[in-house]
């Protein structure tokens, strides 16, 4: 298994809202729009000026997006590790509000296609 390196909580929500668009074997546009979406609140709730431009804007989001996108591993399997991975070493620490701001995202993004699986 490769490593990933996300740089931020929102990258983290970012991989999660990814693997759950990816799971009926594509990614939609919906899917990404609401994955873009759920990075795009994390960050300006958090104030991230991922870029480094020193202010936080759309480009923060898509440096983020782009990041998270481009290491999504091939298999389904390893994906799923790094699931896993992401929920019970970096988000078990947050509070239950703030992790079931995590689930009503992934839930928005599992629900755009209108495929469940």
């Amino acid at each position: 298994m490769g490593e990933i390196k996300l740089n931020n909580s929102a990258e983290c929500l970012g991989y999660l809202c990814l693997f759950v668009s990816c799971n009926d074997g594509e990614l939609h546009e919906e899917e990404a729009k609401r994955s873009i979406q759920a990075m795009g609140k994390m960050i300006g709730a958090l104030d991230m000026d991922v870029d480094g431009d020193g202010d936080v804007d759309v480009d923060d989001v898509l440096v983020s997006f782009k990041n998270v996108l481009s290491q999504m591993p091939e298999t389904g399997e390893e994906a799923a590790q790094y699931f896993v991975g992401i929920c019970t070493k970096y988000f078990s620490d947050w509070s239950d509000q703030n992790k079931q701001v995590i689930v009503n995202e992934l839930a928005e993004v599992a629900r755009a296609d209108n495929v469940i699986q």
